[in-house]
């Protein structure tokens, strides 16, 4: 039995600690190309975790009860391997907690940039309309039952060794946004249901929203599972080390989470500022028309 995305669910204290430790220890002019990267900003570790979602919600019913084989082993990131339901559920979660949250920080960014954001809408909707070429270029076909003995993972490339890295993110992660919250795609009713492109009325306020609930929400979770990863980690060392607590600080001291804690507090800072500064010039807006 595996279980995929273990260190999202816990152990994300260890991820919070080794971000941290990269960039406040590495910050001689030589490590500058490598030790700069946030996890969440690299487009190849982004398609990893999409890839491995893909995997996960194509899994084949194997006749036990709760067990399944992944389809294919089309995913590099998970290999050949059987895992329960509860494990397979449990890590689809994660691993769309990891996705939005990436590409809601950079949406933030993106609209403290331009509060208007006629740009960023103008990508939006472009990357709807070429949604399913995008999706078929990040997930290749599951190789025949033939090929599986062949079969050869693949690792990401070293974010430093990739040319327009932050071109070729924030493409993906406008892909994350249309299609984890739909943005400007509908039901067609008229069509068997399916899938298409249109103009919403209400894409700005929708924006807000994914900021101000989703990713606020978000944070608050990231928050308290790294809380729980480190209490989790003071409990076995209490049990296995002589004098543990001497020597290490209790999880709601320690400095991984304070400074985390401060880092969500600044985002949720500015989230506040943006959206209130875009319900400002969407008021400004409605006043001309008013006028005329």
């Amino acid at each position: 039995e595996i279980v995929p995305a273990w260190v999202l669910m816990h152990s994300p204290y260890t991820l919070a600690r080794c971000t941290q430790k990269m960039l406040s220890r590495r910050n001689a002019v030589h490590h500058e190309h490598y030790a700069s990267w946030p996890v969440t900003d690299r487009k190849d570790l982004l398609i990893q975790v999409f890839k491995a979602r893909h995997a996960l919600r194509n899994v084949v019913f194997n006749g036990k009860k709760e067990w399944y084989n992944v389809a294919g082993n089309e995913s590099s990131e998970l290999g050949r391997l059987k895992l329960s339901e509860k494990s397979r559920k449990h890590a689809i979660q994660a691993y769309s907690d990891f996705l939005q949250r990436s590409a809601l920080l950079a949406l933030l960014e993106w609209l403290e940039a331009d509060p208007t954001a006629l740009v960023i809408l103008d990508l939006l909707r472009q990357t709807a309309e070429q949604r399913d070429e995008i999706e078929d270029s990040v997930v290749p076909p599951a190789p025949s039952d033939g090929d599986e003995e062949d079969y050869v993972p693949t690792w990401p490339e070293l974010p430093w060794m990739v040319e327009d890295l932050e071109d070729d993110t924030l493409h993906f992660q406008l892909f994350i946004l249309v299609t984890e919250f739909g943005l400007f795609l509908q039901e067609d009713e008229e069509n068997n249901g399916d899938i298409i492109v249109s103009n919403d009325p209400d894409i700005d306020k929708k924006l807000n929203k994914l900021l101000h609930k989703v990713l606020i929400q978000l944070n608050d979770n990231y928050l308290r599972n790294v809380k729980i990863s480190k209490l989790r980690d003071d409990v076995r060392g209490e049990g296995t080390i002589p004098d543990y607590d001497v020597s290490h600080v209790s999880a709601e001291l320690h400095k991984v989470v304070t400074q985390l804690e401060k880092q969500l507090d600044e985002i949720f800072d500015r989230v506040e500022a943006v959206v209130h500064e875009r319900i400002e010039l969407s008021n400004m807006e409605a006043g001309k028309y008013d006028e005329v």
